[in-house]
């Protein structure tokens, strides 16, 4: 548990300290969790390799991204960018990964279609993340994939938890972190803005913040 903990810091440091806690949440407190599961259980998109670049691991995160074919695909096992030249990058990219005996990774950016902001993709040893795996062939390189401009996804049920919130007040929350207006809360719930307003003022009070961007601002802490 300690391991997984500290591999999770030292992968993920711009994590929050609210879903770093949520993360850990969510591994049992009973057994370890092996490679497979960690990597299932990220909100980030990621992907295990092997040293040949044959996909071992790939999330549900992962897998959407790859479905889209929008900056990155897979066919026949094997990750490819939309140009050959940025394919052979990439593949370059994860050869060096897979044989590094120093703590360092590489990024890359991979363009998309219709002028949106190119995927981020965090090549790195797998030996980094120091969780085993048992019964999988060895993996080498671990890929982070971040999408700029994809909507936000918030851990509602953990922001309810840390401050006991009710269901509603959650809701309209991450409703107004994610860019609605008090009037379209209430439009989309059919209720009246002064009811939203009043949820708000009583997630002011359990989340102690005093205005609305300290709270879109907390509850943007809690989405991935």
């Amino acid at each position: 548990m300690q391991g997984e903990s500290r591999a999770l810091e030292q992968l993920f440091p711009h994590l929050t300290r609210a879903q770093l806690l949520h993360q850990r949440l969510r591994i049992s407190n009973e057994q370890a969790a092996g490679l497979t599961t960690i990597i299932e259980r990220l909100d980030e998109a990621a992907i295990v390799l092997d040293a040949t670049g044959r996909s071992l691991i790939i999330n549900a995160r992962a897998t959407q991204v790859l479905s889209r074919g929008d900056g990155l695909a897979q066919v026949a096992g094997q990750l490819l960018a939309v140009t050959p030249a940025l394919t052979e990058q990439l593949r370059k990219a994860i050869a060096a990964a897979a044989v590094s005996p120093a703590d360092r990774g590489q990024r890359l950016h991979l363009p998309r279609r219709d002028h949106r902001l190119p995927l981020l993709l965090d090549i790195m040893p797998a030996w980094r993340l120091g969780i085993a795996e048992p019964g999988l062939r060895a993996p080498r390189v671990v890929i982070f994939i971040k999408e700029p401009n994809a909507p936000l996804r918030f851990e509602q049920v953990a922001l309810t938890e840390t401050f006991g919130l009710t269901r509603r007040e959650s809701e309209i929350v991450c409703l107004l972190a994610g860019g609605m207006s008090v009037n379209a809360i209430a439009v989309h719930f059919a209720i009246r803005p002064g009811t939203v307003r009043h949820n708000l003022k009583s997630a002011f009070e359990k989340t102690d913040v005093h205005n609305q961007a300290a709270l879109v601002a907390l509850a943007r802490s809690f989405a991935s």
